[in-house]
């Protein structure tokens, strides 16, 4: 049976030979909090896990500028910063937390919010090269 094969028969309720699944590291991450040596591990052991499912993070807009100077979230999949960092949605990050959001003070502030376009340039890029380099 395909990971393909899985994935339908969980989604359509039809009792799967086993659950689907996915395994995904924090590489840039992992690196900074253990070493060289335990990252050359875990490649090595990343090298033999299947994954029934494509990670798949949309990219900020090509066009879109954070407000505030600061350096953008582009990808949240790849970017791990140490610096506060926007993005589209007006959201200050510092490493993997959110320490301000536009509207935490006041809800009356979402009726001139706005919000990210879905179908910015570059929005869908990873799945283009991902439809044209692999159907499974």
């Amino acid at each position: 049976m395909t990971s393909r094969d899985v994935v339908k028969k969980t989604i359509h309720f039809e009792k799967p030979e086993r659950l689907p699944y996915s395994v995904w590291v924090d590489i840039l991450r992992f690196e900074e909090e253990k070493g060289r040596e335990e990252v050359d591990i875990i490649n090595n052991l990343m090298l033999d896990a299947s994954t029934d499912f494509i990670i798949l993070d949309i990219n900020a807009d090509s066009n879109w500028k954070p407000n505030k100077g600061r350096a953008p979230v582009l990808n949240y999949l790849v970017d791990y910063f140490h610096d506060e960092r926007e993005d589209e949605w007006q959201v200050i990050w510092k490493e993997v937390k959110v320490i301000e959001h536009p509207l935490e003070e006041d809800w009356s502030l979402a009726a001139n919010y706005r919000i990210p376009d879905p179908y910015g340039l570059g929005r869908f890029s990873l799945a283009n090269i991902i439809d044209i380099h692999g159907k499974e």
